[in-house]
């Protein structure tokens, strides 16, 4: 738990200690995002980007894509903070990556490294598990709260993070839209000045989350990784 004004960390226990951090992982990858909307003159939250066919092939959370959809670059990341739909970070990331997955990954342990957040790796821009644990994504408490402070800078990421419910719009198939439900139940509760930023869950990981909270004049971040169940992260 950190004050992230005074940089004075309030609590700690083993909070340099690289774990498997699942879905946190989307926290970078919308921060590339962002970052490349403001430095790229190709990339804005308006641009429009085609389904690929690997991303509907994404598994885990989602938000079923069909092959023929097109989405704006705001609406995938509003699926990724609310939803964290894994197969809007593949797109967003094999977009903004030239259409190569692996240089958009290797973007992402670049940053980690500039924004020393300690001994991280990053295989893919959603989090999902590799075949062991080698392959999982890993980073320390220490640096999601490094991380989540940076994707604070930029005011949609908050908006979205902070969003409880919202919808996406659907031009294929049958549903005119989709349902994005906020993963992070801090949201839904309601706990005063919590506005994100990103849950994750895989097996390896168990229950884990990055929260952000701006209360009483202070900005706050709390990163808990390793909980049995959901209800006991929250």
């Amino acid at each position: 738990l950190v004050d992230l004004d005074s940089r004075t960390v309030l609590w700690a226990k083993k909070s340099l200690k690289s774990v498997p951090i699942a879905s946190m992982t989307k926290i970078m990858t919308a921060l590339l995002a962002f970052e490349d909307v403001d430095s790229r003159a190709d990339v804005s939250l308006d641009m429009e980007i085609p389904v690929t066919r690997s991303a509907s092939k994404i598994g885990g959370s989602q938000v079923y894509f069909d092959p023929a959809e097109v989405f704006t670059l705001r609406q995938l990341l509003q699926a990724i903070m609310i939803k964290s739909a894994n197969d809007a970070a593949f797109l967003v990331a094999e977009h903004l990556g030239g259409g190569d997955i692996n240089t958009f990954v290797a973007r992402m342990n670049q940053r980690a490294k500039e924004l020393k957040i300690g001994k991280s790796k990053f295989h893919n821009p959603h989090g999902l598990p590799g075949k062991n644990a080698s392959g999982d994504n890993i980073a320390s408490p220490e640096g999601m709260a490094l991380l989540a402070e940076r994707l604070l800078e930029f005011p949609e990421a908050v908006e979205d993070a902070s969003t409880w419910l919202a919808y996406l719009p659907r031009k294929v198939g049958k549903t005119p839209k989709t349902m994005l439900t906020n993963t992070n139940y801090l949201i839904k509760e309601k706990v005063p000045g919590v506005n994100g930023m990103k849950t994750g869950y895989i097996r390896r990981s168990g229950f884990c989350l990055t929260a952000t909270c701006e209360r009483g004049g202070r900005r706050l971040v709390a990163v808990v990784t390793g909980m049995p169940t959901r209800r006991e992260r929250t």
